[in-house]
């Protein structure tokens, strides 16, 4: 009978049978993680642990880092808490938005008081230098400055006041102002409170208990419009 013939054996198989190891080492694939059999706390494939410390297996873990965010999710708190440092800006809620023509404001309609003020020209000036299509002074303008500020918001410059988006945004800011003081001085802001507010300013409207009936003619003149 005739063998079929023996492939050469690799040398070091050879070496190993002459130094006394007649089985030869079989090489098995490593297809994926290696867990060690028996140990109950061995990581499950994904796990991950801090960085620094000895895992099951031995050796130092490093923790799971997400491609292309620098950062381990796991340690994202949603609770509260520390978190790192790389986590990157915070997107801002959007801000609410408005008509075109800036709609109600605590029951003031701002079309009709852009109309009554200025035919809503958005370039008009007022005797007294007042800007804009709601003809708000430049002390209006610094008292809504100063409440952005309190908030870390940018302030509106008095030449914006012609862009009738920036105008709308700056009434309605100062409309809010009016508000509280009105409510400090112990009076309801009513639409004909605001309106004797916005014009004769809440000192003089205090005067006259923000009654739009004691209030100057252009003062009536200016409620009537709403």
């Amino acid at each position: 009978m005739v063998l079929p013939p023996v492939s050469p054996r690799p040398a070091r198989d050879a070496a190993r049978e002459n130094a006394g190891l007649t089985s030869p080492v079989i090489e098995r694939p490593r297809t994926g993680p290696q867990v060690k059999p028996g140990r109950g706390d061995a990581p499950s494939v994904g796990q991950d642990f801090p960085a620094g410390a000895r895992d099951p297996d031995g050796g130092a873990s490093k923790p799971r880092v997400e491609a292309g965010t620098g950062r381990n999710p796991r340690w994202a708190s949603p609770t509260g808490g520390a978190l790192p440092s790389n986590l990157g800006p915070v997107t801002p809620p959007a801000p609410p938005s408005f008509p075109a023509d800036g709609g109600r404001w605590h029951g003031i309609d701002l079309a009709k008081l852009a109309q009554a003020e200025s035919r809503t020209d958005d370039f008009a000036i007022g005797l007294n230098g007042e800007r804009g299509r709601y003809q708000m002074t430049r002390g209006a303008l610094s008292d809504v400055n100063d409440a952005r500020k309190r908030r870390k918001e940018p302030g509106i410059r008095f030449s914006s006041l012609t862009n009738s988006t920036v105008s709308a945004t700056a009434t309605r800011e100062f409309i809010q102002i009016l508000v509280r003081r009105i409510r400090a001085a112990g009076y309801e802001p009513t639409p004909n409170a605001i309106v004797c507010a916005w014009n004769d300013g809440v000192g003089d409207a205090r005067r006259y208990g923000f009654d739009i009936r004691k209030a100057p003619r252009e003062t009536r003149r200016l409620a009537q419009s709403q």
